[in-house]
């Protein structure tokens, strides 16, 4: 099976990939909890959604699920949620025989915002920066520096993996 597009979370105003979650993830809340379902959009979202996460006051907060609702709940959007659509478009060049055209790709996004919705997520949330260009990926060098977590237990890893963080959680708030 395909690995599925990764969550994501904000810490200090970076923007990390959830690598792994070590502890019961079944607090963030399900498709069914939240009354629709998805359909897989291609095999790397089987799951057919993609959680965006972000701290705030050393609270782990849901912020917004990038979603492809299954047609029977268009227009649907779950209690304490808003919904906010993202369209975008590119040219692309295409063929027909040999004759060449320009036509225009539009790209839907949808997403649920919540605006405080705290996940109560025990254990460490591994995240991480795949691209190993230290233009693209958070300062590491910076990281510890910044307020409030630098009295926190936060794994800023070392020299040799400067893009990989942890953080350690319990009932969704950042503990030493």
């Amino acid at each position: 099976m395909t690995i599925q597009a990764a969550d994501s979370c904000t810490v200090d105003g970076r923007n990390w990939l959830v690598m792994d979650w070590a502890g019961d993830r079944a607090c963030v809340p399900g498709n069914a909890s939240m009354g629709f379902d998805t359909v897989a959009p291609h095999t790397g979202n089987w799951s057919g959604r993609i959680d965006h996460f972000y701290m705030v006051d050393c609270r782990l907060m849901l912020f917004k699920m990038e979603v492809l609702l299954a047609p029977e709940y268009a227009g649907f959007v779950p209690p304490g949620a808003r919904r906010e659509v993202v369209l975008r478009g590119d040219w692309r060049e295409a063929y027909s025989g040999d004759h060449q055209y320009r036509e225009f790709i539009e790209r839907r996004t949808e997403y649920f915002v919540f605006d405080d919705l705290q996940v109560a997520f025990t254990g460490r949330l591994h995240l991480g920066h795949p691209d190993r260009d230290k233009w693209q990926r958070p300062w590491p060098d910076r990281a510890p520096q910044l307020p409030p977590y630098q009295h926190f237990s936060l794994d800023f890893g070392d020299e040799n993996e400067p893009h990989r963080r942890t953080l350690h959680f319990e009932r969704g708030r950042l503990v030493a």
